[in-house]
């Protein structure tokens, strides 16, 4: 399975895979340990949600920058700060 929000994956910290499995019996929860199933690391899903989230925060922030920079080219120079 893949843990995903909108087209964001959470990959394996250890080879990027995004295929995880889930242990059978083990209750669902932040601390839930999915399985890779490329090189089989565990990882909790609050970690991997985390990373979504970071990752999340990383675009919107470039587009923000991008925004400003264009701003930036638009407004004349003796209003820029």
């Amino acid at each position: 399975m893949e843990l995903r929000v909108g087209d964001i994956k959470a990959q394996c910290p250890s080879c990027k895979g995004t295929d995880f499995r889930a242990p059978p019996g083990e209750r669902a929860g932040p601390y839930m340990k999915y399985s890779c199933t490329g090189c089989g690391g565990g990882w909790t899903y609050a970690r991997l949600i985390g990373q979504i989230g970071r990752e999340t925060l990383r675009r919107k922030n470039g587009q923000r920058l991008a925004a400003d920079k264009d701003m930036t080219r638009s407004v004349p120079y003796f209003l820029r700060k």
